[in-house]
């Protein structure tokens, strides 16, 4: 059903008439079918690309118009729940990567000739969308966040959940300071840039692309004390921390700027998505 609902309103005509000609059904591998109208829509149903045992890649596909990804009902009635008991109405329901990218394209400019790797850190997930001017290009999560570096506070400290996770927003705990956790954050840090040295790895070796020119940072676990700096080092290129409301205009009479300044880059993926609206292609 989701799939000629997305065939019917994105492959005919606009003027409603019926097609004439065959569709042109290709199974690639797994669960992965091209199918192509008689006016050349090209509709893509479940391309698991960024798997590294995938038998096709990104570069297979030249011309795509729509891409159909399976997802269990209950995961989202998780989701939409959730909203419902607040007493409001789900509408629409986005993927973090690109909600993401719509959240760094509202309030940055986008340089067609750059690629740029948006890593936005959750609690417990990483999600990656490597953009090439403003074409997504790659997506995945990575199993990293900022629990790791409160996990590490804990156990090499000796400390509660919460102890630790205020001393790695930088506040002193007893006679716990900021001084004494900074080797313990860098080593998680070096971690992390490994995992993410994996990811855009995989991306280069699978897209045909040589480089990766920025990375911005996002999410909760982006404001880790030194984690740009090392990730600079690391990797060689500029790493920046992305401001969700460098665009949007705020009433300071209602929202204290400093708190917003230091909230923001957790908040990338809520604005991307309030920048949605029902009946978005």
């Amino acid at each position: 059903q989701a799939f000629r609902e997305a065939y019917r309103r994105y492959c005919w005509p606009t003027d409603g008439l019926a097609q004439t000609g065959p569709v042109k059904m290709e199974w690639l591998s797994w669960s992965i079918f091209r199918f192509t109208s008689p006016t050349g829509k090209v509709v893509l149903t479940n391309p698991f690309v960024t798997n590294p045992d995938s038998p096709v890649k990104v570069a297979d596909f030249p011309k795509v118009d729509v891409i159909l990804v399976a997802v269990k009902k209950e995961k989202i009635n998780d989701y939409t729940s959730v909203i419902s008991q607040t007493g409001k109405v789900p509408v629409l329901v986005d993927v973090d990567a690109f909600a993401l990218q719509n959240c760094y394209e509202m309030n940055y400019s986008v340089d067609e000739g750059k690629t740029l790797a948006l890593v936005n850190v959750g609690a417990s997930v990483t999600n990656v969308n490597v953009m090439n001017g403003s074409t997504s290009q790659f997506w995945r999560d990575i199993t990293f966040g900022g629990n790791q570096y409160t996990d590490a506070i804990q156990r090499e400290m000796s400390l509660s959940f919460e102890q630790a996770e205020d001393l790695k927003k930088g506040k002193t705990v007893g006679d716990h300071t900021v001084q004494q956790v900074i080797p313990i954050l860098n080593s998680v840090s070096e971690d992390f840039a490994g995992e993410l040295r994996k990811t855009l790895d995989f991306f280069t070796a699978t897209s045909g692309a040589d480089r990766v020119d920025e990375i911005v940072l996002a999410g909760g676990g982006s404001g880790v004390l030194n984690l740009d700096a090392t990730l600079r080092d690391k990797f060689g290129i500029p790493v920046v921390i992305m401001d969700p409301f460098k665009k949007v205009d705020i009433d300071e009479k209602e929202f204290n700027p400093e708190q917003l300044a230091e909230m923001g880059p957790s908040m990338a993926i809520a604005v991307g998505l309030a920048m949605r609206k029902l009946g978005d292609a």
